[in-house]
Parts: structure tokens; C-alpha cells; sequence
């Protein structure tokens, strides 16, 4: 079916999953010898379908940098497209697959970059429902209150999966300011208690939208923590280098 094609962001799941497992072929296939449904795997086997993943990512690459989810999008895009979560989604994969400074992920990493939004997180736009609000001082209906209504375009999620993919890919290469705007306004989303509210990023066929009240924290604490082991590490590397 149309909407059961391939996916930028689900390649970089499976690309992700073959990393992991790479040094651990010995168990996969006893657990293969054990099941009558599995076959034998090799290294060389795995290692092929990651080129092809990797083929396939640079094909589907947008001319601007960017790559486009297939069941993610955001209602405030003329497209209702997601590329922030899509490229988010890619950059780790090319951060784990330590590719992070090859053509592909230095263009994602600085559309990212290019695509901050004035107050400091990533989202596409100012929300529907404050339009039908009206002004800054009118919650919605999970009760949040915006602090400037031209600042609307943030959520938690995108912002999130923004800063863990440039801190992953790019934290050690430049993009220090716009990464700590982005932790500033993460930081500040959660103080306000906003982890509450999930936003509708969710796409699936034939227009419906949805939502995750777990998204927020799951990818707040890929972000955070992810920034935590770097700036420890770059830390500790300096109190080395002064002794």
C-alpha cells in the first residue's frame, strides 16, 4: 500500500539496530540455532544491508539537508511534513555508525542548525490552537500557557530530538551556542511542567493525527543525558590536560 513504503527514519531504526548487534553475532545465531524459524547470520550479510540503508539515505536526502519521516509530520508546515524529527532520526543513526562528519550528516547537522526557531527550540511553526485561543495569556486545552505567542513553533519533542542528534553528530565540532540555546529552552519546558504536554506528531494515513504522553520525557532524557555525558567528558578532559 501506498503508506507501507520505505522510510528515512525506519531505515535509521534498523541501520541503528545492525550497529549494535554487529559485535554480538555469536549470540544471534545461537539464538538462530535454537529457533527452526531463523537462519544463520554473518557479519558480511549485516554490513551489506547497512550499505544499502546508507545508499538508500543519501538518495532520499533533501536538496536542503534535510530528510523527511514517513509516519511523523507537524500541522503547521504548508506540507504537514516533519523534517526535524526526520533528520534528528538520521543523524543518530549516522552518529552511531561514527559517519558523523561524512557530506551527508554535516548537511543535516546544519539544517538543523539553520531551522532554530527565535526561541531557541525546533518545531515547525506557530500551533493551530493558538489561533483559536487568541492571545498569549489563553491556555489550551491541556493547559498550556505559552510565554510569547510568537514562540509557538517549539515542542518539546522536536527540540529534544534536535539537540540529541547535533550533540551526538556535531556537539565536539562548533554549534556550541545553538545547542545551549536549545538546552535552555528544554530546561525551561520542563521547570514549567510542559513534559505534560504531548504534542501531535504524529501522523498516520488518511490525515490522522496523534500523540504520545510519553514522547516528552523519552526524548527530554535522550537529550539531557546525552548532553550530561559529553559535558562530563569534556570536563574531565580538561581537568586531565591542567594537571
Amino acid at each position: 500500500l501506498p503508506f507501507d513504503r520505505s522510510g528515512t527514519d525506519l531505515t535509521a531504526h534498523a541501520l541503528r539496530a545492525f550497529q549494535a548487534w554487529l559485535p554480538r553475532m555469536s549470540e544471534l545465531n545461537r539464538a538462530a540455532a535454537e529457533s527452526s524459524s531463523s537462519r544463520r547470520l554473518t557479519g558480511r550479510s549485516i554490513q551489506r544491508a547497512m550499505r544499502r540503508g546508507l545508499r538508500y539515505l543519501k538518495k532520499n536526502q533533501q536538496t536542503d539537508g534535510s530528510w523527511l519521516p514517513l509516519w511523523f509530520g507537524n500541522q503547521d508546515r504548508s506540507e504537514e511534513d516533519n523534517p526535524v524529527y526526520g533528520t534528528a532520526k538520521v543523524l543518530l543513526a549516522y552518529a552511531d555508525l561514527e559517519l558523523g562528519e561524512c557530506p551527508e550528516a554535516l548537511l543535516g547537522t546544519s539544517y538543523l542548525c539553520e531551522h532554530q526557531n527565535p526561541d531557541g527550540g525546533w518545531g515547525g511553526g506557530i500551533s493551530p490552537s493558538y489561533r483559536v485561543y487568541g492571545d498569549a495569556t489563553s491556555s489550551d486545552t491541556n493547559g498550556f500557557m505559552p510565554p510569547n505567542r510568537q514562540d509557538c513553533g517549539s515542542s518539546i519533542e522536536e527540540t529534544a530530538l534536535a539537540l540529541e542528534a547535533l550533540l551526538r553528530c556535531a556537539g565536539e565540532r562548533g554549534n556550541k551556542a545553538t545547542i545551549m540555546r536549545g538546552l535552555n529552552w528544554l530546561a525551561g519546558a520542563v521547570e514549567q511542567g510542559h513534559l505534560a504536554t504531548p504534542w501531535p506528531i504524529g501522523f498516520y494515513f488518511a490525515k490522522l493525527w496523534y500523540y504520545e504522553r510519553l514522547y516528552p520525557a523519552i526524548f527530554t532524557l535522550g537529550a539531557l543525558g546525552t548532553a550530561l555525558r559529553q559535558f562530563s567528558c569534556s570536563a574531565a578532559l580538561r581537568d586531565e590536560s591542567s594537571t
